[in-house]
């Protein structure tokens, strides 16, 4: 199993940045491999609302469908895959902290489903992980110039 973890303190309220990490059509705008997102079920957005996202990541296009499993506004969002060629859960917790809100993500798979190889998993978790890096980095850019 990879795990993939990352973590950034944002300048703003928890509600404010709830609106940007809960939305998967929303991560286009900071996540930094997105290419596509889309809501495959009827809003408002839950637990039990489905979403394919379309990532690309070290030259590979990654498409996957998500079910919303822990929904609890604003502090938590849980998915996990249905069908694509990773299979496994993320996270994102959001804690108000002394000026603004800690935003961490976790990102659990087991393996990458052959899309790398077997042998390239761990150096595909790595990149990954420095792609989440860089997204949680603009995120806090975009959210912060919001006034």
């Amino acid at each position: 199993m990879q795990t993939i973890t990352g973590e950034e303190v944002i300048a703003r309220p928890v509600e404010t940045v709830w609106a940007y990490v809960a939305d998967p059509r929303r991560e286009r705008d900071w996540f930094a491999a997105a290419v596509g997102r889309e809501l495959l079920t009827d809003e408002p957005l839950g637990k039990g609302s489905r979403f394919r996202r379309v990532d690309r990541f070290l030259g590979k296009t990654v498409d996957t469908t998500f079910e919303v499993t822990e929904y609890d506004p604003p502090n938590r969002i849980g998915n996990t895959v249905m069908s694509g060629e990773v299979s496994g859960t993320d996270e994102v917790l959001l804690e108000a902290v002394e000026g603004g809100t800690r935003v961490a993500f976790k990102a659990e798979t087991v393996g990458f489903g052959g899309l790398f190889g077997k042998l390239a998993d761990p150096v595909a978790a790595r990149m990954i992980t420095r792609v989440l890096r860089s997204s949680l980095a603009n995120l806090k850019e975009l959210v912060e110039a919001e006034s």
